[in-house]
């Protein structure tokens, strides 16, 4: 098997310490869509982000979260994924 084919792992559901590091990771990145979202719905003037930086958090914390579900699901069985 060559290291393109091999799968690729999975969230290790029965580690505690490997789940909480994934929450502390979503949460993160929860945080800073919330954080992005509040910041563009304030008046102009009051904003930290402008439209292109408020753009770019939002879509790499985006793209962090949908790679950090599909690892999730790897970690499940497959009767499990949808």
């Amino acid at each position: 098997m060559t290291a393109s084919t091999k799968p690729v792992p999975g969230l290790n559901w029965l580690d505690p310490d490997a789940v909480r590091a994934w929450v502390k990771d979503v949460e993160t990145n929860a945080e800073t869509l919330i954080d992005v979202a509040e910041d563009q719905i304030d008046s102009p003037a009051k904003r930290m982000y402008g439209r292109a930086g408020a753009r770019t958090k939002i879509d790499e914390a985006a793209c962090s979260l949908r790679e950090q579900i599909a690892f999730a699901r790897r970690g499940l069985p497959d009767e499990g994924t949808p």
